[in-house]
């Protein structure tokens, strides 16, 4: 009953003065039994493993709780068009053609929508990274007039002799860099294609522990030796310990391939 509780506050609950709210339907005796007869039915509760709560269930309603609410004549349904996920403020596209142009583009707002500015010309929405820079002044990144802040994205394009190689880049924050330095060392020594370097676990470094893929102990790695360490699993559902990258090359006969970083759930 819990999880159906936070998900209809998720969901439902705000300012009354700026958004209909359906305080008296959600404390409705009735409610609470259809809620209650649903949960002995054994129909499905609210799934945190969809990811973070609070962002899953903005945007989707568990409940109905209007019919329960006398105020539903004079209210209309409040039904958000979307909800913010985590790691959302940036998105990376790789992109190559039969022709051999590649592209590869990565676009961050930093925080959810940004500074909320849109340039009415070009349609791009304005970040907000003031934060990006070190607040202290005497510092290589401090904020100064004209200054830009040390950034994380790194969108790559490969050559080789004259010739396209290779797309890539990542969202993740600081994680892009070491995400997108090793998919380009794997591309570039191992002259394997977009797919099978994807595959490659890797590693992490930006933060306090080194950060290591699970799948490297199935390889045999020696994992004690590397201190500190912490053991990721990089199949969780929004895990956003490696980046998310975004590939894009030529198989052997030159057919552009994609390669991307996908989310998988353990069932």
């Amino acid at each position: 009953m819990l999880r159906h509780a936070f998900a209809d506050r998720y969901h439902w609950l705000g300012d009354p003065q700026v958004a209909p709210v359906p305080l008296e339907g959600l404390l409705a005796p009735g409610y609470a039994r259809a809620v209650a007869d649903s949960v002995r039915r054994g129909e499905d509760a609210p799934r945190w493993r969809d990811g973070a709560p609070w962002a899953t269930y903005a945007a989707y309603a568990a409940h109905d709780p209007w019919p329960h609410d006398p105020a539903v004549g004079d209210a209309p349904l409040w039904r958000p068009g979307g909800g913010s996920t985590p790691g959302s403020g940036t998105t990376h596209v790789s992109a190559v053609d039969a022709a051999g142009n590649a592209v590869a583009v990565t676009h961050t707002a930093a925080n959810h929508f940004g500074s909320g500015v849109l340039c009415p010309r070009t349609g791009l929405l304005l970040d907000s990274a003031m934060a990006w820079f070190n607040a202290a002044p005497g510092a290589a990144n401090s904020i100064g007039p004209g200054a830009r802040p040390l950034a994380n994205m790194g969108p790559v394009l490969l050559s080789r002799d004259g010739r396209a190689v290779a797309a890539l880049g990542a969202s993740g924050g600081r994680r892009i860099v070491s995400a997108v330095a090793q998919l380009a060392i794997g591309l570039i020594d191992s002259r394997a294609g977009v797919e099978d370097v994807l595959a490659v676990p890797r590693l992490e470094g930006s933060g306090r522990d080194l950060v290591v893929d699970e799948a490297l102990e199935g390889l045999g790695a020696d994992l004690d030796d590397l201190d500190p360490v912490t053991v990721a699993a990089s199949n969780e559902p929004f895990a956003m310990d490696f980046a998310r990258p975004s590939l894009a090359g030529f198989d052997n006969s030159g057919q552009p391939v994609s390669a991307i970083s996908t989310l998988h759930y353990n069932d």
